[in-house]
């Protein structure tokens, strides 16, 4: 089963392409604009490799939360391969897509090291997992996964799977103080693009639990494993019916709904 995944809901997109074997990870620059170049470099890698869109059987794509417009680009282009081709689809929430890309990778190094990074020894080590993204206005996505016992796949790693695959109803709108505040009460790890927009001395509060990972620049990696899982359990989505999650309003929508409400106000 050939498949194509793409996250550009963060400021780095990515695209995945694999089997189920292996799946590969590329990055676009944080220079290119990502609606220009995420079609070129899908195309760019699939030729590469001797392949086709015609071939793709699943497409996956991250539908948020993150940045209205990359989240936009994504599933349209993702949405259009697969109704062009017949493929399937299956969207994946962007906060799980780094968790579960946070994990693959911390795997692929421990692999390749004598002894274990500490990334690994860190997710070994505590019992949950705190994705975040900058949701700018001083708020925050955030989403908050069970690690459990991730070195057993019979029990550990099928929580923390399953949670990610429910992400949708994990994910919250937070503030800076609430996010900070959740991070240690839960005793909890953390990792994210959201961490650049935690200011200096909020952020010293949480360093040590803080993953240092640029996961959200390869997250297509999580967005392809977990639709793979999805695919082998017959759980897909359809071009037709998939939707963005933004988890909000845009600013300008929120803009508008906070004028009307003050002219409500005014009038009563």
């Amino acid at each position: 089963m050939l498949l194509l995944a793409a996250d550009s809901s963060n400021q780095t997109g990515s695209i995945a392409v694999g089997n189920s074997q292996e799946v590969s990870t590329y990055s676009l620059s944080a220079n290119d604009k990502t609606a220009r170049a995420l079609l070129p470099l899908i195309n760019q890698k699939l030729t590469a490799t001797g392949q086709t869109v015609k071939e793709i059987e699943l497409f996956a794509v991250a539908k948020g939360p993150g940045s209205f417009t990359g989240i936009r680009i994504a599933m349209a282009t993702m949405k259009s391969l697969a109704y062009a081709t017949g493929g399937k689809i299956i969207g994946v929430n962007s906060l799980a897509a780094i968790a579960r890309t946070v994990w693959e990778e911390s795997l692929k190094d421990q692999a390749l090291a004598q002894n274990p990074p500490s990334t690994t020894a860190q997710l070994l080590d505590r019992k949950k997992l705190c994705v975040v993204i900058n949701a700018y206005r001083k708020q925050f996505f955030y989403a908050m996964f069970e690690l459990g016992d991730l070195q057993s796949k019979t029990t550990g790693q099928s929580v923390f799977f399953r949670q990610l695959r429910e992400a949708d109803s994990r994910t919250t709108l937070i503030e800076q103080s609430d996010l900070v505040e959740r991070v240690i009460s839960e005793d909890s790890l953390v990792c994210g693009p959201g961490l650049l927009g935690l200011t200096g001395p909020v952020r010293d509060k949480i360093q040590d639990r803080i993953i240092e990972s640029n996961a959200a620049c390869r997250s297509a990696l999580g967005a392809a494993l977990i639709a793979q899982e999805r695919w082998s359990d017959n759980d897909w989505d359809t071009a037709m019916t998939l939707l963005p999650s933004y988890f909000r309003g845009s600013a300008a929508e929120e803009k508008s709904a906070a004028a009307s409400h003050q002219n409500t106000d005014q009038k009563s």
